[in-house]
C-alpha cells in the first residue's frame, strides 16, 4: 500500500483534479444520456383546449374526447399508432395532502407504491403541474388485458382540488416514454381565475388572521406557500415537495387557554379535515406554551404530528403537518422553524367577545326563543358547489308532529357517496332544558347504512351532560354549563336575529358542517357581522369554528329572513322546494 510520502503536494493536487475530472465526466455523460432520452420520447403539443377551469395542451394527432363520462376524468386522449392514452383528472378533495395521499386514496397507485422500494423500482419524483409542485409517480398495473405501464403526475391546488396527468400504455417495458409526456403535458396546463405560487427559494412571511388581530409566520425557502384564494378561509398551507419527503404544513389560527387542560388540544384537532383518527392521541409539553401531539399509531401509510403555541392572551396557532410514508423524518425541522417564528398580536384582549356572547345566552334566555324562531314546517337546502350544476349534497329540516319544541335536522350527501347524520333535538324557550341526539350513519357502496357514531347531549339544571357511543364503546362526562353556552341545534334558526349584534363568543356542542364531530368538549364560535354582498340579503353573519380554519357566512334578508349560507371551499347552501325532481327521498339510501 502506498503512503502519503510517497506522493509529493503537487502530484496528490493532480490526482484529486483528475478524480474530480471523472466524477464531473461521469455526472455531466448522465445529464447528456437523461436529456437524449427526454428529447426522443417528447412529443409535440397542440393548441390549447379548454376544460374543467383549464387551459391543457395535448399530444397533437391524437384523438381527444371531452369530459367523457368518468367521475373526475374532463378530458381524454388516445394515440391510435401506439395505442397510448392521456387521462386529464380534475375533483375537489377534503384538504390539502400530499399527492401521494390522495392518489392512493383514489385507488390510482397501490398502496405498496409508498413503500421505498417500490419507489425507487417503479419510480417516484418531483414535477411541475401548472406551476405547482407535483409528484410524478409510475407503475406497472395488471388489468384483464394485461400488464399497463401508468405515469401520473399529480398537484393539489389551494383550492383543495387534485389535478392528475395520467400517460398509460399496454405492456411491461420499462422507460418507454410516458413519464415524459406525462410531465410535458402536466407543465403545460394553465389554470384560469388561480394565482400561481410565489416558488422555491423564497422565504415567505405571511400573516393569519387571529381573533385579537394578525398572528406573523416567517416561514423556510424550501417550503411553498400555496396562495390563499378563499375568503373564507383563516388558515394557510404550505408545502414541502419532495418525492420521498412530501410534507404539508397546514397552519390554523385559533384560540386557546394555555393555563387550560393540555388534551382540549385534541378537539382542536378534530374539527380540522384531517383523515387522522386523533382520538387516543398523546399530548405533551414541548416548550413554554407549546405542545406536541403524536398519533396513537406510528406506523400509519400517511404519518402526521401536530404542534400547538399559545400566547399568554390566548391567541394560539395550531400547525398540523402530514406527509407519506417517508416524511416524518423532515417534521422535526420543518416545525421547529416555523414554531421558532411566530409573532402574537399582543394587545388582543378577547374579554369584551366572551361579555358580548355571555349577555347575548342571557337575554335569549330570559326573554325566550319563541317568537325569534322560524315558522315549524319543512325546509329544504341543496349543498351547490362552484361549477357543479347538481347538489351535492342535501339538508331537512322538519318539525316533529305536535311538538313545536322537536325538529329534526337530517344531513346525507347526494348519491354516490354512501352516509347519513341525523340530529334530533328538543328543549324549553328559555334555554335550560335542552335533549339533543345525533346519529351519524355511513356504508360500503352496495351496502345498508350501519351507525357508526351515536353523540347524545342533555342539558339541565345547569349541567351539560354528554353520552358519546363509538362502535359500541360508551363515553360519558358531565360539564357545568359555561355562561356563554347556547344549544347548539337552535343557534343555525336563530341566526338572522344575530344582524346587527357585536363580535362575540358563543359555546356550544354542535354547529353546521360539525354534526358528526366526535370530539368530547364544546365548540366556541367567533362571530361577526357584516354588510352582505348578496343584492338580496342586507346583512350577514360570519360564524368560524374555532380551529377549523373555515368560515361560514349567513345571510339575512332586509326582512329579517334567513338568506343562502356561504360555506368555505366554493360551497354554498340553498333552500329548495320539496318537490324539486333531484330532492331525495326518504328511502333513497
Amino acid at each position: 500500500m502506498a503512503k502519503n510520502g510517497q506522493y509529493s503536494t503537487r502530484q496528490r493536487i493532480v490526482m484529486q483534479a483528475v478524480m474530480w475530472a471523472v466524477l464531473g465526466a461521469t455526472v455531466g455523460m448522465a445529464a447528456m444520456l437523461s436529456r437524449a432520452r427526454n428529447r426522443a420520447f417528447e412529443v409535440t403539443l397542440a393548441p390549447p383546449v379548454a376544460a374543467a377551469g383549464m387551459q391543457v395542451r395535448l399530444p397533437q394527432g391524437w384523438a381527444v374526447s371531452p369530459r367523457p363520462g368518468f367521475t373526475g376524468i374532463v378530458l381524454l386522449a388516445k394515440d391510435a399508432g401506439s395505442g397510448r392514452i392521456v387521462i386529464i383528472r380534475r375533483e375537489r378533495f377534503a384538504e390539502i395532502v400530499p399527492p401521494a395521499q390522495y392518489l392512493v386514496m383514489r385507488g390510482l397507485v397501490p398502496l405498496s407504491f409508498l413503500m421505498p422500494a417500490a419507489m425507487e423500482q417503479l419510480g417516484a419524483g418531483e414535477a411541475q403541474l401548472a406551476g405547482y409542485p407535483g409528484l410524478l409517480a409510475i407503475h406497472l398495473s395488471q388489468t384483464n388485458a394485461g400488464p399497463t405501464r401508468r405515469a401520473l403526475v399529480c398537484a393539489i391546488l389551494p383550492t383543495r382540488e387534485a389535478i392528475t396527468v395520467e400517460v398509460r400504455a399496454a405492456g411491461a417495458m420499462v422507460n418507454t416514454g410516458e413519464d415524459i409526456i406525462a410531465r410535458q403535458v402536466a407543465a403545460a396546463i394553465r389554470l384560469d381565475n388561480i394565482p400561481m405560487p410565489p416558488g422555491e427559494g423564497r422565504a415567505s412571511q405571511i400573516n393569519l388572521p387571529g381573533v385579537g388581530g394578525e398572528i406573523a409566520v416567517s416561514l423556510p425557502q424550501e417550503l411553498i406557500v400555496m396562495p390563499a384564494v378563499d375568503p373564507l378561509r383563516v388558515d394557510r398551507a404550505a408545502v414541502l415537495p419532495r418525492a420521498d419527503q412530501w410534507v404539508v404544513a397546514h397552519l390554523i389560527p385559533c384560540l386557546f387557554d394555555p393555563k387550560s387542560d393540555p388534551k382540549a388540544i385534541l378537539n382542536l384537532l378534530w374539527q380540522g379535515s384531517s383523515p387522522q383518527d386523533w382520538a387516543f392521541a398523546k399530548v405533551t409539553a414541548s416548550g413554554p406554551r407549546q405542545w406536541r401531539v403524536d398519533p396513537p399509531t406510528t406506523d400509519a401509510p400517511f404519518p402526521s404530528v401536530a404542534h400547538l403555541i399559545a400566547a399568554d392572551n390566548g391567541e394560539a396557532l395550531l400547525v398540523l403537518l402530514e406527509g407519506s410514508l417517508e416524511s416524518a423524518g423532515a417534521f422535526d425541522d420543518v416545525s421547529v422553524s416555523i414554531l421558532k417564528s411566530v409573532q402574537f398580536p399582543a394587545a388582543a384582549d378577547h374579554r369584551p367577545l366572551w361579555k358580548a356572547g355571555t349577555d347575548q345566552a342571557a337575554r335569549w334566555a330570559e326573554s325566550g326563543i319563541a317568537k325569534l324562531l322560524p315558522p315549524a314546517e319543512t325546509r329544504l337546502f341543496a349543498w351547490m358547489e362552484a361549477g357543479v350544476e347538481r347538489p351535492v349534497g342535501w339538508t331537512s329540516e322538519s318539525p316533529s308532529a305536535g311538538n313545536a319544541w322537536q325538529r329534526t335536522m337530517e344531513y346525507r350527501p347526494s348519491s354516490g357517496v354512501r352516509g347519513r347524520v341525523v340530529h334530533r333535538f328538543s328543549g324549553d324557550e328559555n334555554l335550560r332544558d335542552y335533549r339533543s341526539l345525533m346519529v351519524t350513519a355511513n356504508a360500503a357502496p352496495g351496502a345498508p347504512l350501519q351507525q357508526s357514531v351515536s353523540h347524545e347531549i342533555t342539558v339541565a339544571d345547569g349541567q351539560i351532560n354528554e353520552k358519546l357511543l363509538v362502535e359500541g364503546v360508551a363515553i360519558k362526562s358531565s360539564t357545568p354549563a359555561p355562561t356563554a353556552y347556547v344549544p347548539g341545534g337552535w343557534i343555525p334558526l336563530l341566526m338572522p336575529h344575530l344582524a346587527d349584534s357585536p363580535p362575540m363568543l358563543l359555546r356550544t356542542d354542535s354547529f353546521l358542517q360539525y354534526e358528526d364531530l366526535s370530539g368530547s368538549d364544546l365548540l366556541t364560535l367567533i362571530i361577526r357581522c357584516e354588510d352582505s354582498p348578496q343584492a338580496d340579503s342586507d346583512r350577514a353573519v360570519t360564524v368560524r369554528v374555532n380551529g377549523s380554519g373555515r368560515i361560514s357566512r349567513w345571510h339575512v334578508t332586509s326582512d329579517g329572513r334567513a338568506g343562502t349560507i356561504d360555506m368555505a371551499d366554493q360551497t354554498q347552501w340553498v333552500r329548495r322546494s320539496e318537490s324539486d325532481p333531484e330532492a331525495p327521498t326518504q328511502d333513497a339510501e
